[in-house]
Parts: C-alpha cells; sequence; structure tokens
C-alpha cells in the first residue's frame, strides 16, 4: 500500500462521527425555550443553537433551589449512550453558570427574540452570554487546525465553523465553542 493511501485511511480512522441530543429533565433544560404555547419553538436562535430540529424542553416555570441542597439530575439520551462491550461510548458533560451579578448576567428574559448586540442590557431578552463575549468570539481568528470537512467557511474568525459556515449568531454563544468542545 502506497504511503499517501495510508495516509489517507489512517486519518478517515481518525475521525468519529457524533450523533446525540440530550434533554434535561431535572432541572428543567430550557433547549432555547421560554413561552411557546406549543412544543415547537418561535427562535431558534434565541439563546443558542439547540440543534434539536426546534423541539424538546420546558417552557417557562420557575424553580427555586437552595444553597447547600442536594439536586438530582435527570436527562434522557436520543442516540444512545451505551456499554463498552457493545461499542458505543460516549462523554455527558455537564456546563452550568451562575448569576453573580444580581439577574444583569443570566436571564431568560421575557420574549422570544435575539438579543441584539447594540441592547445586550435589555432585560427583556434572555441571554446565557455576554455581548462582550460574542463580540471577543468575532474578532478571535478561528482555529484553522479544526476539522471542517468539505465544508467553504465564509469568513475566518470563530463564529465560523463546519456547522455554521455562514456564522449565523445564536444569541451571544461563540460557534467555535459549541461545535468542537471539549
Amino acid at each position: 500500500m502506497s504511503t499517501a493511501l495510508t495516509s489517507v485511511v489512517f486519518q478517515a480512522l481518525l475521525v468519529v462521527a457524533v450523533v446525540g441530543n440530550v434533554f434535561l429533565h431535572s432541572p428543567r433544560g430550557s433547549n432555547n425555550r421560554l413561552s411557546e404555547s406549543n412544543r415547537y419553538l418561535q427562535n431558534n436562535r434565541r439563546l443558542f443553537n439547540s440543534q434539536n430540529g426546534n423541539q424538546g424542553g420546558y417552557n417557562a416555570g420557575y424553580m427555586s433551589f437552595y444553597s447547600e441542597s442536594l439536586l438530582e439530575l435527570q436527562w434522557s439520551t436520543s442516540q444512545g449512550c451505551g456499554a463498552p462491550d457493545n461499542g458505543i461510548t460516549c462523554q455527558l458533560i455537564l456546563q452550568y453558570m451562575c448569576d453573580t451579578l444580581g439577574g444583569a448576567g443570566i436571564r431568560d428574559g421575557a420574549t422570544t427574540s435575539t438579543v441584539m448586540i447594540s441592547a445586550g442590557d435589555d432585560f427583556a431578552t434572555g441571554r446565557h452570554e455576554s455581548a462582550g463575549f460574542y463580540m471577543d468570539c468575532q474578532a478571535r481568528d478561528r482555529n484553522a487546525r479544526l476539522f471542517t470537512a468539505d465544508q467553504p467557511l465564509d469568513g475566518n474568525t470563530a463564529v465560523y465553523t463546519r456547522q455554521n459556515t455562514n456564522g449565523e449568531r445564536f444569541g451571544f454563544e461563540c460557534p467555535e465553542e459549541r461545535d468542537y468542545y471539549p
């Protein structure tokens, strides 16, 4: 086998497809939803790119938790997460944030509109990240060593990825961090 062919086969073996959705049940996961009157999402760009076909999650419903209490987590996965003997392995990574700014940071908002960069402090819109965080992402060169397959990207900053080739904005989320974490 030629060196070039060996290299292509080896690189093909390194590519791993990841397909899966995780739905958080307790505590309730918004999955980008707020006050929709049915199970369909009105604005899939409101806070983040959930990549779930505009369904899932829970509508508004507020829950309170007390410091130093135990919090039970419940979730389901749609594509499997099995035992090593069946060839399916996975990692579930829980990311969470706390708002230490008294509501000035993370918020659900009151509308399903996407927060505007010029109106980052508009409390009517939801927010998981700050406008400054997104603007840093938009100004930062993308990591050119990340896999883009055959997708031509429309730019060279961290907002352009193989899953977001046109740099579409989803809240103040940084696409490069979403698509390539960890």
